[in-house]
């Protein structure tokens, strides 16, 4: 069992700023269309926004291989953004992944 003084120490990280998940996230359901490339190809991954902020995005799709750390392009309504893939977890239906975006 973790000692109390680690728990604190993880609340702290948690309390800490991460920039831009401090930012306002605004719902959305809006269809997108992630463009993930794969060695010598690109694969094509429709998905629905969940939520965005001024600098990244959430989304619900079913490709279990969203690659962390990666580079890819995101076509919604608002148009074309590069996102770096921040992190992925299962849920009920599929996936979530949460992207930072980094351009246009």
């Amino acid at each position: 069992m973790p000692h109390p003084s680690d728990y604190e120490s993880l609340l702290g990280i948690a309390r800490m700023p991460l920039g831009e998940r401090n930012e306002d996230r605004v719902p959305a359901e809006d269809e997108a269309t992630i463009y993930v490339t794969n060695s010598d190809h690109l694969l094509e991954v429709h998905a629905r926004l969940v939520d965005i902020s001024p600098h990244g995005l959430r989304v619900m799709h079913r490709y279990p291989g969203m690659p962390v750390g990666r580079e890819i392009r995101v076509l919604h309504p608002a148009g074309t953004q590069k996102a770096i893939v921040i992190w992925n977890r299962k849920v009920e239906g599929g996936y979530e992944s949460g992207m930072r975006i980094v351009g246009e």
